[in-house]
């Protein structure tokens, strides 16, 4: 069951990583939809 304790801690880096990289591009296109705005 090691394994398995290792593939949770594993998905839950993913999870992270995908988290932070949606919120990166959600800032990036909020803050073009402004410029453009202008």
């Amino acid at each position: 069951m090691a394994g398995f304790g290792d593939a949770k801690v594993l998905g839950n880096q993913i999870e992270t990583v995908v988290i932070s990289v949606i919120f990166l591009i959600y800032t990036l296109v909020w803050r073009g939809v402004r410029q453009l705005s202008d």
